[in-house]
């Protein structure tokens, strides 16, 4: 797996893309179900399947005092990513002047120019943009604007539970590790 940094770093022989975004903070069932199909669309497409997440998380730029404890260290992130099937996996850094990015520009810049977007693949709980105002329904309006589909994955359940990252912490806490 490639990873990149910035989308400078991003060689334009990469070509298209199938994306899935988020912070993949361990890369739960839930990830790798949303991985999966991100690999298998692009793979059908001729396209690269790609990752892209945050550091530092966000919430740690925005609101310090309220930062989850991170499940999975960024560099075993990248090698729980590259398990998963990614050809590339772009890290990009989180600020504050980052964080002020209006979500129409994020899609514009990172996903339209920057990966040459051809799908991007989401959660249903999906938050973007400044203020993390915009959500999956209006990144469906902005990818018919800019030329990538956009396609919405419910929360994958375990036992009646979504799984997610706030759910597995939820669980170690309660020493419940095989819930987790």
């Amino acid at each position: 797996m490639k990873i990149y940094r910035s989308l400078a770093e991003i060689p334009e022989t990469m070509g298209r893309s199938v994306v899935a975004i988020g912070n993949f903070d361990g890369v739960h069932q839930g990830h790798k179900a949303i991985l999966a199909e991100v690999r298998g669309r692009a793979r059908a497409q001729g396209a690269a399947a790609v990752a892209v997440t945050f550091d530092p998380h966000p919430v740690r730029v925005l609101r310090p005092e309220a930062a989850p404890k991170l499940i999975t260290p960024m560099p075993q992130r990248l090698e729980l990513l590259a398990q998963a099937g990614v050809d590339a996996t772009v890290v990009l850094p989180f600020t504050e002047e980052f964080s002020r990015t209006a979500a129409f520009d994020f899609a514009e810049q990172v996903l339209a120019h920057g990966l040459r977007a051809v799908e991007v693949h989401e959660g249903e709980s999906f938050r973007f943009g400044y203020g993390a105002k915009s959500g999956t329904e209006d990144l469906v309006r902005f990818g018919e604007q800019l030329g990538f589909a956009v396609f919405g994955h419910r929360a994958l359940r375990v036992r009646g539970v979504p799984v997610s990252s706030s759910e597995v912490r939820k669980q170690v806490l309660a020493g419940e590790m095989g819930m987790a």
